[in-house]
């Protein structure tokens, strides 16, 4: 299968990946039929939008990107390789990937009740610096001039909803889960 993602988007989806899990198919990102791409360790979910037409869900590992600095990239999964490339449409890297057998969580419920949800009156919530430290590293994956997020809270104990906002890339939404103290 032939997939084709930009950089912003893959960087800040890889950001959320688990790396050694026993649930295999959370060390991969999932390319959904509903145009979402997402990847999540179990503390953070981020998805985006990919303009990929797929029958089915697919889960893809890759292996680390030889640079950050390209344009796209396109998944080839029968060949077992991602190509890099940069605004000329030149090949600028390569690394490999393999597609992943498993099922990814069913995140629908999850993300729609993070989007439609009402803030009742929170006035304090706690979160993990690392995982807003990837936050910040994420932002500037999609725009490195002015990183900025969102942060849209529901309750002391939900996930909260993190809007990355870019003009080039669209956006990537990320749920964290809160910090129990």
């Amino acid at each position: 299968m032939k997939l084709k993602i930009n950089r912003g988007t893959l960087l800040a989806i890889l950001e959320c990946q688990a790396i050694r899990d026993p649930c295999t198919y959370l060390c991969g990102i999932c390319f959904r039929p509903d145009g979402k791409v997402a990847a999540t360790d179990g503390f953070m979910l981020a998805y985006g939008k990919h303009e990929n037409e797929i029958e089915r869900e697919v889960i893809v590992s890759i292996g680390k990107l030889p640079t950050k600095n390209f344009e796209y990239a396109k998944f080839d999964t029968e060949q077992g390789i991602v190509r890099l490339f940069d605004k000329q449409n030149k090949l600028i890297g390569a690394t490999l990937c393999s597609e992943i057998d498993g099922e990814f969580p069913h995140i629908d419920r999850l993300i729609n009740e993070a989007e439609l949800a009402i803030n009742h009156g929170i006035t304090e919530i706690s979160f993990s610096l690392g995982l807003l430290a990837r936050l910040e590293k994420m932002a500037k994956y999609l725009n490195s001039k002015h990183p900025f997020i969102k942060i849209k809270t529901t309750s002391a104990t939900g996930a909260a909803l993190c809007n990355i906002y870019c003009p080039f890339y669209g956006a990537i939404n990320v749920l964290i889960m809160p910090a129990r103290i």
